[in-house]
């Protein structure tokens, strides 16, 4: 009976699913949760399953089940509702840490079925029949694959705290190098009842060394890495290092077995020597195998001093070329699933008939879309027409047609001033807030470049074969410079714009104005086409807020199961809801084209019939209407420049998120190159 270790289950606290569940589905749907009554007494007898595990492969199956139907949740509900809370077993400290999120749940369940698979190979241990070592090495492998998939896809891009501080929010599963030192303890023990089959049947002394030199390796890593652990016990790592002295005799003797059948005695004698010294280094020995080793040294040597004659290597052995006869990296849930008997059709029809949040993001996030289709393509030109109209020179023509003004002169509302003062406080937290990004991604590449720094330190030029920092990441540099002069750019620009809003006479605009309107009659057609539009664009934006595609897209989603329609759905109902506006906006630029048209001839007319008249002093009403459009124009260009503004730090927001997805996966990447090698030069 082979000496092996599990890794303990963790424990949770009971979660009352039927009335959180309910309660959500009350909250954030319009449907009624008495409808799944049936689901959640389902998806709550899962949870209930795994509170009180035993070793069987029932339990496992419940495990699993839950695992695959917290998938189906994770779809259909929010992922920060529902708090779960786990603790720690595998040291001699309890501690816990409570999250509200699915994944934390999925994570911990995953770590559990590890915890199971571990167990039931030690249950099979127990029974002593060497016919089980097979199923045993391939429950052990089934563990370290699923904690490689833990370290692969959620803890290697934990911060330093998460890692560490495992009761912190957001904290980990595990830190990472306990999860590596469990990864290594498994996969350790799977090759060993893996060794121990192959000397069942019988195969040649070579090999065996082979197998038995792969378990050293498996330990030496586990050793390295439990050393770092926040939870694995000391106790823990002694086993490992007298395992590791032990399985470096075993296999040091079955290499002094190989080398007697090829008849190189000396050698047979070194490795039985160094097998008896690596024996006083454990603290478990087999007495029958020290024995073995004893005979096998005293007759090898007499052997070797009468008859061979040959040399005794003085340096210590090197043990043989391990052999790893395990895979990890495969697909873990693919693996995981054909590995038991559950239904799963049954799971994926959990709350069928619930709209996942998918339905309702899409439908927010094809409004949002909506909203800027009609600004860029209706309001924004209809608003750069009536601009155009505002900004006609037109005061050679006397004072009862100073602009347009004078058709069509009105106060600005102090809610309006408000509004516009608050869209340029928003562009200053954008300004922010791009900075603070830009800020973090530099971090990210500096930490980075540090990183680099030490590990070449620590293993020197030659052995650090890795790209050097500064060359790798240089273009990420580049582009962050770029992106950081952009955003001075946009700064330069905002900063004249609230330069222009202070320059603007409030109290003026804001005031009452009793004006008559102008009689010319070009001036009257243009203050009425410019108040027509004003008027469109007001029943536009209530059309953009009655226009739901909400009702298309459940529609479609309960006849397909599924959103892949979405899209098409969305551009053809924009399309058609606001083709007319689109027309309407042509129109208005062929009106646009003959109203300035008519005006530019005047205003030609007016030039002629002036020339060598006198200069007049203006009138106090003129000079009052001039400061009105001078201040009007003033706010026009500021309502001007914060719509051409939003959409720059919309775009720049953009381009910021985008570049730190690629600093991060970048940063990611080198990050496991750097582990790698480092576990390399290491081992």
């Amino acid at each position: 009976m082979i000496d092996l270790l599990a890794i303990p289950l963790k424990r949770t606290l009971y979660v009352d699913f039927n009335k959180q569940l309910g309660d959500l589905i009350n909250k954030t749907s319009y449907q009624n949760a008495s409808i799944f009554k049936d689901d959640l007494n389902e998806i709550t007898q899962l949870r209930d399953k795994i509170l009180d595990s035993d070793l069987s492969e029932q339990s496992l199956n419940d495990h699993v089940a839950y695992y695959y139907a917290l998938n189906v949740l994770s779809k259909k509900f929010p992922p920060d509702q529902i708090n779960f809370t786990w603790f720690q077993t595998l040291s001699t400290n309890s501690m816990s840490s409570s999250q509200y999120s699915w994944n934390w749940e999925q994570l911990n369940v995953l770590y559990n079925i590890a915890s199971l698979y571990s167990l039931m190979a030690i249950d099979l241990n127990s029974m002593g029949e060497t016919t089980n070592l097979t199923l045993q090495c391939k429950y052990f492998q089934m563990s370290a694959m699923i904690i490689n998939h833990i370290i692969l896809n959620y803890t290697s891009n934990l911060t330093k705290e998460q890692n560490e501080n495992l009761t912190s929010s957001g904290a980990a599963v595990a830190d990472n190098s306990t999860l590596m030192g469990l990864k290594y303890l498994m996969m350790a023990q799977a090759m060993e009842c893996y060794w121990g089959k192959a000397i069942n049947d019988g195969m040649k002394d070579k090999i065996i060394s082979k197998l038995s030199s792969q378990v050293v390796t498996f330990y030496q890593n586990a050793i390295t890495y439990s050393n770092k652990s926040v939870l694995i016990r000391t106790d823990w790592i002694d086993n490992f290092r007298d395992k590791c002295w032990n399985f470096q005799a075993k296999t040091l003797f079955r290499m002094g077995k190989d080398y007697h059948s090829q008849e190189k005695y000396g050698l047979e004698v070194a490795c039985y020597q160094t097998v008896e010294q690596c024996l006083q280094n454990c603290q478990d020995v087999s007495h029958s195998f020290q024995s073995t080793v004893k005979e096998c040294l005293t007759d090898v040597e007499r052997d070797n001093d009468f008859i061979y004659h040959q040399m005794v290597p003085k340096t210590p052995i090197t043990l043989i070329e391990p052999m790893n006869m395990l895979n990890i990296d495969v697909p873990m849930e693919e693996t995981l699933f054909k590995n038991v008997s559950i239904d799963f059709n049954k799971l994926d029809n959990l709350f069928n008939k619930l709209l996942p949040v998918e339905v309702m993001e899409s439908a927010s996030v094809f409004k949002e879309r909506q909203t800027k289709y009609i600004e860029e393509r209706i309001i924004s030109p209809l608003s750069a027409l009536n601009k155009l109209l505002n900004n006609v020179n037109i005061d050679s023509l006397g004072k009862d047609t100073s602009a347009i003004k004078l058709a069509k002169l009105h106060s600005i509302s102090p809610d309006e001033l408000t509004k516009y003062q608050l869209a340029l406080t928003d562009l200053k937290q954008n300004q922010s807030n791009v900075q603070n990004q830009l800020n973090v991604i530099e971090n990210m590449l500096n930490d980075e470049i540090k990183t680099d720094k030490d590990f070449r330190n620590k293993h020197g030029s030659l052995r650090w074969n890795l790209p050097e920092s500064h060359i790798v990441n240089q273009p990420y540099w580049d582009k962050l410079n770029m992106l950081k002069k952009y955003l001075e750019q946009g700064i330069e620009m905002d900063t004249r714009t609230f330069e222009a809003y202070e320059s603007i006479d409030k109290d003026l605009i804001v005031a009452d104005i009793k004006l008559p309107k102008s009689n010319d009659p070009l001036l009257k057609e243009m203050a009425d086409i410019i108040e027509k539009r004003d008027v469109y664009i007001l029943q536009l934006e209530k059309k953009n807020w009655d226009n739901s595609i909400l009702p298309k897209l459940i529609d479609d989603y309960r006849l397909h199961g599924n959103s892949s329609n979405f899209e098409a759905i969305y551009l053809e109902d924009v399309n058609n809801t606001f083709k007319d506006d689109v027309q309407f906006v042509e129109q208005e630029k062929k009106i646009n084209k003959e109203l300035i048209s008519k005006m530019e001839s005047r205003q030609q007319e007016g030039l002629q019939s002036t020339e060598g008249t006198p200069m007049k002093r203006l009138d106090a009403r003129d000079i009052y209407i001039e400061d009105f459009k001078y201040s009007l124009k003033l706010l026009e260009d500021v309502k001007s420049n914060i719509l051409d503004a939003s959409k720059f730090y919309q775009d720049l927001i953009i381009s910021v998120n985008s570049f730190s997805n690629e600093v991060n996966e970048f940063v990611h990447s080198r990050k496991l190159q750097q582990q790698s090698l480092n576990s390399q030069l290491l081992s």
